[in-house]
């Protein structure tokens, strides 16, 4: 069986911008269609359903300095 894929999306605070994976192009990420350049919205795949936290640790994000919200957009 094939394992699933989970289309994340990990709403954080502007602060988000100065951490080094984002810097570095390594996420992908846009300001917010809702909430403009007060929010930025950060696109990760989790392969292994991993919780929250654990989610923003692997990709960089510190959990409870950055992020409002993560999101599941899809499965696969």
């Amino acid at each position: 069986m094939k394992p699933l894929l989970d289309r994340v999306v990990i709403h954080c605070n502007p602060t988000v911008l100065n951490i080094e994976p984002l810097k570095e192009g390594q996420l992908s990420w846009k300001y917010s269609e809702q909430f403009g350049t007060d929010e930025v919205d950060i696109y990760v795949v989790d392969r292994q359903s991993l919780e929250d936290e654990e989610l923003c640790e692997v990709n960089g994000i510190d959990y409870n300095n950055h992020v409002n919200c993560v999101e599941l957009i899809s499965r696969s």
